[in-house]
């Protein structure tokens, strides 16, 4: 066995232990919608022209077995100016 061989089964020997696990595990996500609205006004104002799942929300869907969320949001409610500082209450 060459030295490559053998560097490929230490790299790969965790990951084959490990496939059992990964096998096991069922990934079942949702969308949550919200912060991408209101394009025209962006930045816009939380509350009024977009807004964040809340709490009970999340829960819900966890209740339901989900385990992966996708949450889309404008970049631009995180960065107000091109280049510039980013918002750090969003």
């Amino acid at each position: 066995m060459n030295i490559l061989n053998k560097i490929l089964l230490i790299l790969l020997f965790p990951v084959m232990g490990l496939s059992s696990v990964f096998a096991e595990t069922q990934y079942k996500g949702v969308n949550l919608a919200g912060a991408d609205f209101g394009y025209e006004t962006r930045p816009g104002t939380f509350g009024t022209h977009y807004t964040y799942p809340t709490h009970e929300e999340v829960n819900y869907f966890v209740s339901k077995g989900m385990n992966i969320f996708r949450l889309p949001f404008l970049w631009e409610r995180l960065q107000n100016d091109q280049n510039g500082p980013l918002n750090m209450e969003e």
